[in-house]
């Protein structure tokens, strides 16, 4: 079994996984209400997920390279695994490692890996352009949260299902990121050349189109599971 994360795999630093707890789902946040004279409870669902831990546990084979080791694992960023093909966490090393030795030349290293709630599949991470309406079909288990990249000069709107997306003076391009929900020209804040909801694609199909000034979009569904 091999562990990936921010692009580097622990056979690159002589570790061999001893320990890995499976995909769990995410805890899902709700308030659970209990009315005195009623019979059963009161659910209030937010809709969204908590974060969660992963423990991974490793076999150090190069006790000389704990500090490149060390460095590996901390910060943020994307983690992979054998046992989970086809997509990647969104991660943070949020504890001090620990190192127990192991006989006289080797030492057992565990990690806590904090877990955003969701897996994100890599069909969901290639971006299409489109320059008429299609229809998106989401291959995940949960609605997801696109980036886009919107073409065009002037005012135009922008529909996804339901959602009407304002746009407002463009001048030839807008990416807005609905899982940071930021709108951005080049990395520079331009929220207010956007009105409406952060676009969001629903389970199953989700039919997406334009008018005004808008000439082509770049999508990134980000489609991801729970």
């Amino acid at each position: 079994m091999y562990v990936e994360f921010k692009r580097i795999k622990n056979i690159d630093l002589g570790l061999v996984v001893t320990g890995y707890e499976l995909r769990c789902r995410s805890e899902e946040r709700m308030d659970i209400i209990q009315v005195e004279g009623r019979s059963g409870s009161i659910v209030d669902r937010y809709g969204t997920f908590a974060s969660y831990k992963k423990t991974i546990e490793f076999a150090n084979l190069r006790p000389e390279n704990f500090s490149r080791v060390n460095k590996w694992l901390s910060g943020r960023g994307k983690l992979r695994t054998s046992a989970d093909p086809n997509g990647f966490y969104y991660a943070d090393v949020v504890d001090v490692l620990t190192r127990e030795q192991i006989g006289e030349c080797y030492h057992y290293i565990k990690v806590d890996f904090l877990v955003e709630p969701f897996f994100y599949l890599d069909s969901g991470t290639l971006k299409s352009k489109y320059e008429a309406q299609v229809t998106l079909y989401n291959v995940g288990s949960i609605a997801s949260d696109p980036v886009i990249t919107v073409h065009g000069n002037g005012d135009g709107n922008i529909y996804v299902n339901q959602q009407v997306i304002k746009i407002k003076g463009m001048e030839e391009r807008l990416t807005i990121d609905s899982r940071l929900m930021i709108c951005h020209k080049d990395n520079l804040p331009a929220g207010r050349k956007m009105e409406g909801p952060y676009p969001v694609f629903s389970e199953g199909e989700n039919k997406v189109s334009w008018d005004g000034g808008v000439t082509m979009l770049e999508i990134t569904p980000r489609w991801r599971e729970i």
